[in-house]
């Protein structure tokens, strides 16, 4: 039993380690960074409503 633990956590170890294939994916070029909105903004809301309750 103790040889099965033993050889069960050897090839689990093997498994998790990381992937060192040939076709591994291409590295994503770099993207522009998007607008970070630290400008001045004054922004006004109106509305209005009415309502009835019976």
């Amino acid at each position: 039993m103790r040889r099965l633990t033993l050889a069960s956590a050897g090839f689990l170890a093997l498994l998790s380690g990381s992937a060192w294939a040939a076709d591994l994916g291409a590295d994503l070029p770099m993207t522009a960074p998007g607008f970070d909105w630290t400008g001045y903004y004054a922004g006004m809301q109106a509305g209005y409503g009415w309502g009835r309750s019976d």
